[in-house]
């Protein structure tokens, strides 16, 4: 008898445990998935920091100087000419970028004017 009820037993933990595992197995799935979608809005959030983005093109290279040149003693003579020479090798590029940032920040605004205007049509219909 006592061992009829050890085997119903051992039956029923085993079941017990084949439940909570595919419950675990489940769990798992979700868990990918959700890794999934943050890699996803991650790449989304970070897609404008990619090599042909002409603001990191133009920003890198200022961030470097200004870095190298706060370690550097200011006690030069040059320190004058060093910074004239930085903004004269800038200046081209600025005059080429700034006409695109200009473009991007008209549109970007249009965009969300556009979008404003039907949320206040879509709202007015609702009512």
């Amino acid at each position: 008898m006592a061992a009829i009820l050890k085997v119903e037993n051992l039956a029923e933990r085993k079941r017990a445990l084949a439940e909570e595992s595919e419950l675990y197995r489940q769990m798992l799935h979700v868990q990918i998935r959700n890794a999934q979608l943050y890699s996803l809005s991650v790449r989304e959030k970070f897609r404008g920091f990619n090599k042909t983005n002409p603001l990191l093109m133009l920003a890198v290279p200022l961030l470097i100087r200004f870095i190298r040149g706060s370690l550097v003693k200011r006690s030069s003579p040059f320190g004058k000419f060093r910074v004239f020479g930085t903004v004269m090798a800038v200046l081209p590029v600025a005059r080429r970028i700034l006409p695109v940032i200009f473009k991007f920040v008209a549109r970007q605004r249009s965009k969300k004017r556009a979008q404003r205007e039907m949320d206040a049509e879509s709202a007015a219909a609702a009512i």
